[in-house]
């Protein structure tokens, strides 16, 4: 299909993309999905996850906590105060680097979650035909919304849910500025850590937008799908079922001729005088 044709249907995918989300399908099904997954064994359920794995990693001031995304269960935590000990700063990333190096590098995935307060959020009424373009009407409602130039601050919309007037729909607008986000993601450059997404933190998860420029956005090869990962899983099996095979077989025509030699041996009669004999032999 031409870019041509692709440009004039991205209006119509856009708008099917939101009516999706807006829906309450897309939480039916994740509840849906979320039962059926735990029905099944827990070694299992590494197979048959959604793909991309998701830790959140939280600043909140100087401490700083590592969760799975879904889990309240924190894997790593580490304080970056001058009071505390720089041993024990080390140690927390350290057990962060471990936890992240367990995960399948194709699926990781790592958002950086804000506190309330270094975010700046605005809930804006705005005219239906801003869906298609919501990103630059943000823009432009930025020196409004805000005291901050758009040279001063990275910013995300998102729609909100919930009765409009007639003609116009909610939405949101996330700010946070340079000043504050720069630091935060050249101190975790220094530690060898890559960041997919900055997110803002309510009660341990996500708010469900992404602060990061596209330009310091990583680029990753989109994460195997659960049947891709079972399949991998089966290829590594056999292989390693036919390195073991030659050995497997070997011992089996080993033990075979042993069962062979002691039941002959069992059967065979022994000449009277045999053993005596042997024993006399120099």
């Amino acid at each position: 299909m031409s870019s041509t044709a692709m440009q004039s249907l991205r209006p119509l995918v856009d708008r099917l993309r939101r009516g999706w989300r807006a829906s309450p399908l897309p939480v039916f099904f994740g509840w849906w999905a979320g039962e059926l997954r735990g029905m099944l064994p827990p070694h299992w359920h590494g197979w048959f996850g959604g793909g991309a794995d998701w830790h959140l990693l939280q600043y909140a001031g100087t401490q700083w906590t590592l969760r799975r995304a879904g889990y309240s269960a924190v894997l790593a935590r580490w304080d970056d105060s001058d009071e505390a000990s720089a041993t024990d700063a080390g140690v927390g990333q350290a057990a962060m680097k471990a936890v992240l190096q367990k995960v399948d590098r194709d699926d990781l995935r790592l958002a950086l979650l804000l506190p309330p307060a270094a975010v700046l959020r605005r809930a804006l009424v705005l005219p239906v035909a801003a869906r298609d373009n919501l990103q630059q009407v943000m823009a432009f409602e930025m020196d409004r919304q805000t005291p901050f130039s758009m040279a001063q601050v990275y910013y995300a919309a998102r729609e909100l849910r919930g009765p409009a007037i007639a003609g116009r729909f909610n939405a949101e607008l996330v700010v946070v500025t340079r000043g504050m986000l720069d630091p935060v993601l050249a101190y975790l450059h220094t530690l060898g850590v890559s960041i997919d997404a900055v997110d803002l933190a309510v009660d341990n998860e996500r708010l469900g937008v992404n602060l990061l420029p596209s330009e310091q956005t990583p680029r990753h090869v989109r994460p195997r799908p659960p049947q891709k990962k079972a399949a991998s899983g089966c290829t590594i099996a056999r292989r390693r079922w036919r390195r073991c095979r030659p050995r497997l077989t070997t011992c089996a025509a080993r033990r075979s001729r042993s069962r062979r030699c002691v039941s002959n041996c069992r059967t065979t009669p022994v000449p009277p005088g045999s053993w005596s004999s042997a024993r006399k032999a120099p």
